[in-house]
């Protein structure tokens, strides 16, 4: 079929690849990039839901009060961004700051306690982050927009038990 085509003709389908070529590379990579996007989004929010159960439970004390002691926030950072508490082995999430952690109790401390609210004593663990991605400057330098580095952050609410 190839040789029934005007001799002008010829090499056509090359030179119509060649200019199609760029724009399926950076569809394709703007596709892998935005799931990888929403991959480290689900990543940090069950980072910071894991987190928060641990300190749910940990921070239960024997007499009914809730202590969330320097000890406890440092365990539930290393549960975010290492998924254990001893803070050993690789994080979950590249550049994760552990100090962008806050472990808080939500209505505030009395004499060291988490204040109760209609005898609840939740606690609220949050985390921001900035997400640099892989292709972030190529990004940028082709559409001509600054869309990284992007924000991310998570927070979860959880109740002591």
């Amino acid at each position: 079929m190839i040789h029934n085509l005007p001799k002008n003709q010829k090499g056509l389908a090359i030179v119509e690849f060649a200019v199609v070529l760029p724009f399926l590379l950076l569809t394709l990579a703007i596709v892998g990039e935005i799931g990888y996007v929403m991959y480290q989004q689900n990543l940090l929010s069950k980072s910071v839901e894991t987190g928060g159960r641990y300190v749910s439970v940990s921070s239960t004390s024997g007499s009914g009060f809730v202590d969330v002691s320097a000890q406890d926030i440092q365990n539930t950072r290393n549960m975010v961004v290492y998924g254990n508490i001893a803070g050993v082995g690789t994080p979950l999430i590249a550049d994760l700051d552990p100090l962008e952690i806050n472990v808080t109790c939500t209505y505030g401390t009395r004499n060291g306690h988490c204040i109760k609210n209609f005898n609840l004593t939740p606690i609220t663990v949050q985390v921001n982050y900035t997400y640099n991605p892989v292709l972030g400057e190529v990004f940028d330098n082709v559409t001509g927009f600054n869309f990284f580095p992007l924000p991310m952050s998570a927070i979860t609410i959880v109740e002591t038990i």
